[in-house]
């Protein structure tokens, strides 16, 4: 059973899980289809200034959400899974937000958005925190592309799309994991430093040009990608900004071309209910 409740003058949110298994699994074929936190007992969120009215179990609750540039988008009738998996995924987004020094968007000042990065999101990682953290951004950009809210260009403007924000997350968290809270605090000196922001080179949004991708000769392509983890990430991208949610990943392949030299990443997918599908993109090599 799931519980949520508004705790103390602060406003902060309290997201209690009671299980009889003791591993917590959040699972969503085909968009988050991983472990965001085993054992997690607890999800602290921010405080916010606006709520939606939510019902869990047939109990009207507060539900917070969060400032504008953010994932929390709650469902009129929200099933209790989904509900979970909305508040853990505004912690991810918080966190991204802090490490981006967007933490304006998530209605924290600087120094409460550090302690709140290394406090509620540090400190409740479990496992390898430095996979868990890519992991949890991959499904952050999945489900911002798939909630659909502006282009796909404009969507990469949300901090978990940033690089400076991948880079400033990394080297925060290594100094976390090594050095604790000294380390931590010595480096976000260092990240933060008088003048980071206007010390920070613009990232042009990635393109995907092309025809409709359903076969070679009208294959879809990625533009713009700073290296191939990049490129690789972005094909998802598009297949859930133009799909939404109504499909599931069947197969991926990459495949030589009709043409000599010529190579396509090949997405084979079935689109809901029953719509199977093959989508293209020409590699770079």
């Amino acid at each position: 059973m799931l519980y949520c409740g508004e705790r103390g003058r602060n406003r902060t949110y309290n997201l209690v899980i009671k299980s009889r298994a003791k591993p917590l699994l959040l699972s969503r074929p085909g968009l988050l289809n991983t472990v965001i936190f085993k054992s997690l007992r607890s999800c602290e969120l921010p405080p916010v200034a606006r709520h939606h009215e939510a019902f869990l179990d047939g109990v009207p609750t507060k539900v917070p959400t969060v400032g504008e540039g953010s994932y929390h988008r709650l469902m009129a009738d929200p099933s209790a899974e989904q509900l979970l998996i909305d508040l853990v995924m505004n912690k991810h987004v918080t966190a991204w937000n802090i490490a981006d020094g967007e933490w304006g968007r998530s209605r924290l000042d600087e120094q409460r958005g550090r302690e709140w990065l290394r406090l509620k999101y540090f400190g409740n990682l479990h496992g390898d925190p430095l996979e868990a953290v890519k992991v949890a951004r991959g499904g952050l950009q999945q489900s911002l592309m798939a909630s659909r809210s502006g282009t796909f260009e404009e969507t990469q403007q949300q901090s978990p799309f940033s690089r400076a924000a991948q880079r400033n997350m990394d080297t925060l968290l290594h100094a976390w994991v090594n050095e604790g809270e000294t380390g931590f605090a010595r480096v976000r000196a260092e990240v933060f430093a008088p003048g980071w922001e206007t010390a920070r080179s613009a990232e042009d949004p990635i393109r995907v040009v092309g025809d409709t991708g359903d076969c070679e000769e009208r294959a879809l392509e990625v533009r713009g990608a700073p290296d191939s983890e990049t490129r690789v990430a972005a094909e998802w991208w598009y297949l859930y900004h133009t799909l939404g949610r109504s499909w599931k990943p069947e197969m991926h392949s990459t495949r030589s071309g009709k043409e000599e030299g010529v190579h396509f990443s090949v997405h084979d997918i079935l689109v809901l209910p029953d719509s199977h599908r093959s989508v293209f993109f020409r590699l770079p090599w």
